[in-house]
């Protein structure tokens, strides 16, 4: 029997290929790159402050990531924050 975390990650795949589909069909229409950006997408707990779930400058680590790599000069950026 797998565990709790065993069985997430299989449903973050499952949500990841479909968040891959649709950002391939973005691409696909635009002929840019696409990323999408979120700070916080799991549910919103109201006992967070927003500060600690926003995008600021402590995620340039991980947007540089995401940039990097990129094919084209241009860009779609979706970005997700509450």
């Amino acid at each position: 029997m797998p565990t709790r975390n065993e069985i997430y990650g299989q449903i973050n795949s499952a949500s990841d290929l479909v968040r891959r589909q649709y950002l391939k069909e973005l691409n696909n229409y635009t002929k840019r790159d696409a990323i999408l950006y979120s700070s916080f997408f799991h549910g919103l707990n109201q006992n967070i402050p927003s500060y600690l779930i926003s995008i600021n400058i402590n995620d340039i680590q991980g947007f540089m990531a995401a940039l990097h790599g990129m094919k084209s000069e241009n860009l779609d950026l979706i970005l997700h924050s509450p």
